[in-house]
């Protein structure tokens, strides 16, 4: 739906700004929270490599996190 595509692409937009994962951590959980209620399969799966692509990125520029795998259930 319309609303779904526009709550995606705040998330997407928010995840290519450049604030340390450990501020972004709870907004991390409700994105994956999102896709998994609202999206296919296939939007998990891109959520999942965004946001490890995202936190992978972030962790070379800033210190290490308490950001786990298994903190967000992948």
């Amino acid at each position: 739906s319309c609303w779904t595509n526009i709550f995606r692409s705040i998330f997407e937009r928010v995840l290519a700004l450049n604030i340390p994962p450990k501020k972004m951590k709870s907004l991390i959980k409700k994105y994956l929270q999102f896709e998994n209620q609202y999206g296919t399969a296939d939007d998990v799966k891109r959520a999942k490599e965004r946001i490890t692509h995202y936190v992978h990125d972030n962790e070379s520029e800033n210190p290490p996190t308490n950001i786990e795998e298994e903190e967000l259930d992948f």
